[in-house]
């Protein structure tokens, strides 16, 4: 019997690079549950996926192949191996077997045994990770990490190593630098209290750190069968005449929703707005169309559409009865996807903002997560999203109006080049006001 579903148009990324624990013999009746769970997703993927091919005599000799090895497999990870490659033949995101054993772990991992973090945000250059920054009053700035230090080890970690097999696995994906991410930043959470030992590099100085977890920032959320996330926000203002929106998801609508609301009655006379969403995963379309109807006059406005085998959904864009009629900035990178991708995409197509930064993840696709029989957790997406031009996100991404990485030197330097960048472009726009 399958479970409880929750739709999420949030793309986990780290559950794509999970692996099984344990390599213990099946008992006979886990060897019955296996195959029902591969039953399960190939008839789901058949049922719920949008693309004629699947639906094709394809499919059914597909099945043939991996039903033979999930009833020859002996362990757990043999049957999860099988699901892993069998959804791997659609080459989209948002398909993932979750590990039980690692479901579980992440559970701890996320959820209450991890309310606490570093304050250290990461970045992927040239598969390797650094610090992109500190934030202020977190246990990283009272220890004194900078910008641009790399991270070298987690515990007893080799991160370069790990990062190394994730990048293989991979390779081909558009979402590629936002797995490694993903997983750099997972390791820098635990329990408040707890100590993480990290070693670092310094230009050509290693420094060993010992750090305390503190409190997470934000409010815990939890949806469905996600783990407990904390969901964030910065609110600013640069100089006297443009306001700064920072968020890392578009989740937890009792909190963000009116944070987000009073941010933009407050910043109405602003001359520019910029919207950072680095790093930002994604949630909930809802939140994204209505942060949207801000910054919209007419009500024609629609972020693309999403396609199941039977329907056709727009993003419609509703507008306030008030809306910001100045210049818009929407910082993105490789971390950014979903929701966070439709946002600074429909944006660009309908020529409201200036994108900047680096090419988003191109994970673009609403999904669900059930529990299989054996005790996995299996993510489906459930349909694809066309943007207004035509086009699809997914394994493409929203190429910024103005692309601009960061680089090592660059994050010692104590410089954001993308935001820099960005206020650039916008105090240039306001001159000509």
């Amino acid at each position: 019997m399958q479970l409880k579903k929750t739709i999420i148009i949030v793309v986990s990324l780290i559950f794509m690079s999970c692996s099984t624990l344990h390599h213990r013999l099946m008992t006979p009746e886990e060897k019955h549950n296996g195959f029902e769970s591969f039953e399960f997703v190939w008839s789901t993927i058949r049922d719920k996926h949008w693309e004629t091919p699947v639906h094709s005599a394809d499919w059914d000799s597909i099945k043939t192949i991996y039903a033979s090895r999930v009833m020859n497999a002996e362990t757990r990870e043999a049957v999860r191996a099988a699901l892993v490659d069998l959804i791997s033949e659609l080459g989209k995101s948002h398909y993932s077997i979750i590990p039980k054993e690692v479901y579980a772990n992440m559970e701890l991992q996320t959820g209450h045994l991890a309310n606490g973090e570093l304050g250290i945000m990461p970045v992927i250059l040239d598969g390797r990770a650094y610090v992109r920054k500190v934030n202020h009053g977190s246990p990283a700035e009272k220890c004194g990490i900078k910008a641009g230090w790399e991270i070298l080890s987690i515990y007893s970690e080799h991160i370069p190593t790990t990062l190394a097999q994730v990048s293989r696995e991979f390779a081909n994906k558009s979402w590629h630098d936002g797995v490694m991410m993903a997983l750099v930043e997972s390791r820098l959470y635990g329990k408040v209290g707890a100590s993480i030992k990290i070693k670092f590099r310094r230009k050509n100085q290693v420094i060993k750190k010992k750090l305390i977890c503190a409190e997470k920032r934000g409010y815990p959320y939890q949806w469905g069968y996600i783990p407990e996330m904390y969901v964030w926000t910065e609110i600013d203002t640069i100089g006297d005449n443009i306001g700064y929106i920072a968020f890392n998801m578009f989740l937890d609508p009792i909190h963000l929703v009116p944070t987000l609301n009073k941010a933009m009655l407050n910043f109405q006379d602003m001359h520019g707005l910029i919207f950072d969403l680095r790093g930002n995963e994604g949630g909930m379309a809802e939140i994204c169309m209505g942060l949207a109807g801000w910054l919209v006059d007419d009500k024609n406005y629609y972020f693309g559409q999403m396609i199941t085998q039977s329907d056709t959904l727009k993003l419609v864009v509703n507008p306030r009865p008030v809306n910001f009629k100045g210049k818009v900035a929407v910082l993105v990178d490789q971390g950014s996807a979903s929701a966070s991708e439709f946002f600074a995409g429909g944006l660009q197509d309908i020529g409201r903002a200036k994108i900047f930064g680096s090419k988003t993840a191109g994970a673009a696709l609403p999904s669900q997560i059930e529990l299989l029989k054996n005790g996995n957790a299996f993510q489906y997406a459930i349909a694809n999203y066309i943007t207004t031009k035509g086009e699809a996100l997914e394994g493409c991404g929203v190429i910024p109006n103005v692309e601009i990485k960061h680089t090592r030197e660059t994050l010692l330097a104590g410089r954001d080049v993308v935001l820099e960048a960005a206020l650039e472009w916008m105090q240039t726009q306001i001159t000509k006001r």
